[in-house]
Parts: structure tokens; sequence; C-alpha cells
């Protein structure tokens, strides 16, 4: 009998033991064991709480905190448990690296007391599909959701001025987005390799696109461009293997190095008036363009500018330029023609660097200088102008190289009625050119 008290004693000291050491558990409504639901403070008055379902809640007044890292979550422990995320009414911010790498994230609700979202506040939620972002929202940080890579639908709100450095880099899924009226500025490597983003359209109100803004977007065809944009930054539209037109507004004054550099694609172009260099490898490997026309107030084409654009022919360079330089026009080999707007004393002025060989050797015609639309070259745009094009369109009337260069408005190498059209608006004042 003692024998016996003494065994039952003992499994009791063991079972103590067990508990101890074991995480409190609860009978789900299934009759399965479960363990009990996590919980902590993410803020100076915020908790949070994931329940067996996967649901992460964040409640409470004010900011959540910033984090340094993933590992620094006070979730991170469960971060792969993690489905779905609500953050409830009265949270008013997003901490920096939240949910960063909640790979099994699916689903993310937030309210509309959320004033900003933090850095990396959703990178590398691989499964994360779409988000809609509440209208009082003004800030999200830097790589905000970097390499979401199923991300396809985003919902922006007005009221946001600025999309920060790489807020949507590497969103592979990401086909089309809306950006917000109220948008100024776009940061830099925002849209990066997100390579089947094929339509955007840029609010009037953009003023700047920052460096490899949209850099590896392999789908994009064509960009518009608002009329306030001030710069394009180095690399901003480089390797867009897909993008056939440009149309760069007259009030931008800086396209940066590289920033339409290998658009394999690339057979429209047209510079602002406002530019005033040819920066480095600006439409470097530009397979594609056939014909380029460098605005007059231009002074240098910098170094391996046009290199490698093997299907140029035809380069009108004004008068104001004083210096091309290194490799500008190398591997250049169809360049034929260069219509300058001085004479050929002007033209031997011009510092003209190494390897231009290609540039150097096509055939000259000096004194050319466009007016786009003049096509009867009299000083004015005209009907008359109009009525020239139309008729070259369908045959009826010969126009000489020059005059054809002057009549393609709408830059896409070749004369047709839609430039007719763009003329006749533009005599009466209904369109710029």
């Amino acid at each position: 009998m003692k024998k016996k008290i003494k065994n039952i004693v003992s499994l009791m000291l063991i079972a103590v033991m067990l508990l101890s050491v074991v995480p409190f558990f609860e009978i789900s409504e299934c009759g399965m064991i479960a363990y009990a639901a996590s919980n902590g403070t993410c803020g100076e008055s915020l908790t949070w709480v994931l329940d067996n379902n996967g649901t992460l809640t964040v409640s409470g007044t004010g900011k959540m905190s910033d984090y340094a890292n993933a590992e620094a979550l006070p979730w991170y422990e469960k971060i792969q448990d993690i489905k779905k995320v609500v953050v409830a009414e009265g949270v008013t911010s997003i901490g920096d690296f939240a949910f960063y790498t909640c790979s099994n994230l699916v689903d993310v609700e937030l309210p509309e007391s959320l004033e900003s979202i933090g850095m990396y506040a959703f990178g590398a939620c691989g499964v994360l599909e779409s988000i809609k972002i509440p209208s009082g929202v003004t800030y999200i940080g830097n790589l905000a959701f970097l390499e979401c890579r199923k991300l396809f639908d985003v919902e922006l709100p007005e009221g946001l001025t600025s999309l920060s450095h790489g807020t949507f880099s590497g969103c592979f899924a990401l086909k089309e987005i809306e950006l917000p009226k109220s948008l100024t500025s776009i940061g830099s490597s925002v849209f990066s390799g997100s390579k089947e983003l094929a339509i955007i359209d840029i609010p009037d109100s953009v003023t700047s696109i920052g460096r490899s803004a949209f850099e590896r977007c392999a789908a994009l065809v064509s960009v518009e461009f608002p009329e306030a944009l001030k710069s394009v930054d180095a690399y901003a539209f480089s390797n867009c293997s897909s993008l056939v037109a440009v149309n760069i507004p007259d009030g931008c004054s800086e396209i940066g190095t590289e920033a339409f550099s290998y658009c394999i694609s690339l057979k429209s172009v047209n510079l602002p008036s406002k530019l005033t260099a040819v920066s480095m490898f600006s439409f470097s490997g530009c397979n594609a363009l056939v014909t380029i026309d460098i605005p007059n107030g231009v002074t240098v084409i910098e170094d391996l500018a046009f290199s490698g654009c093997n299907a140029l022919e035809t380069i009108n360079i004004p008068v104001s330029v004083t210096a091309i330089k290194d490799f500008a026009f190398n591997n250049c080999p169809s360049l034929k023609n260069v219509l300058y707007g001085g004479n050929e004393a002007e033209w031997n002025n011009i510092t003209v660097g190494v390897n231009n060989d290609a540039l150097i050797n096509a055939s000259k015609q000096f004194g050319f200088s466009i007016v786009k639309g003049d096509v009867d070259m009299d000083g004015s745009i005209s009907s008359s102008d109009a009525r020239l094009v139309l008729r070259a369109s369908v045959n009826l009337e010969t126009l000489s190289e020059k005059q054809i260069s002057i009549a393609d408005v709408d830059n896409d190498n070749s004369i047709s009625s839609a430039d007719a059209r763009l003329i006749l608006r533009a005599s009466v004042g209904l369109e710029k050119i």
C-alpha cells in the first residue's frame, strides 16, 4: 500500500514538473488541444494578440513602436503563424519592420486613424496580394512593400505627397497602380524591378522622378509625363525594355545619367527645350532609336550619351552645342546624317572627343534648324502646314528630309494624319508642340 501511494506521489510530482515547462493550452471548439494565444505590448498604449487562427490584432491608441529588424519584433517567434493582420481604430502608425517577413500573411485590415507606415513594414510578405491604405495616411516609409512578389492590387490615398525609396521595389505581380493626384515626387527605386508594371499614369502634380524609380520595369510600354515635371534622375527608366516612346515636357531641365539606357524598344524621343546637357549614357544601348533632335540650348553631349544606338541614322544638333564628349556616338554604325544648326566653321569649333568616328564621318547639312510643325518654313505654324502634312501622308505631296523631320510632331518616325491634326490644333492654340 505504501509503495502504491509512493508511486502516485511520484506521478503527481512528474506532472507538476511537466506543467512547469510546457506552455499553457486550451481545448478548442473541435475538441483539439491548442496552445493559448500569444499577446503583449507593441507601443506605449498598444497591445497585440495572436489567436489560434493566425490573426494578429493590434489595438489601443497612438503609435506603434519602431523595430530595428524582424528579430526585434515581439511576435517574431510566431511570425510564420501570422496569416491576417487587423490594426484596430485608434492606432496612428505602423512601426518600422512591423510585419517584415510575415511570409504567410494574406490579409491586412488598416484603420482610418492610421497616419503613417514605417520602413520595411510589410517587406517580404511574399503571399500578400492586395492592400488598401486608408485616407489618413500621409507617409509611407522606405521599402515598405519591398519584394511583396504577389502584390497586384494597391489602393493609395489622396493626400499622399511622396513615395519613398523602394516602396514597391520588386513587386513582380504589380501590373498597374493609380497614383494619387496629391503626389509631387516619386522617390528612388519606388517601382524598380516591378517587371509586370505596364501602365502608369503620373499625376500632373509630380515635379520629380527619382533615381532608378522605374528601372527594370520590363513591361512598361509608355509613360505620360506631367507638364509640371522638372527632373528625371539617373537610371529612372533604365532597362525598361518595352518602352516605345518618351515625350518629356519642356519644363524639365534635368535628365540624369543612364535615365533611359538600354530601353531597347525605344523608337521616339522628344527632349525638353529647357535641357542644357545630354547626360552620360542617357540613351546608351537604345537599339531601336532611328532619329533624335537635340533641343536648342543644349551645350554639351556627355560621354557615351548615345553609344550603342545601332539603328540611329539621323541626329539634329543645334548651334548651341559646344562640346561632344568621348564615346558619345561610339558604336553607332547606322549614323549617316548630321543636321547642324550652324555653319561649317561653327561646326569645326565644336570640341569632339575620342571614339566618335560615326559622327565625324556622317554627312553634314549646315544651317538646319527645326521649328516643329512649321513644315513650309515660313516662320509660323498654320493650317497650310497641316494641309502639307496631310497630303504627304497619302503620297500627294513630297517633303524634303528636313520637312519630314519638322512634320513628325508626334515623334513616331512617320508622317500621318495624326501629325496633321496636331499641327492644325497647334495653329489655333489648342495644342502645344
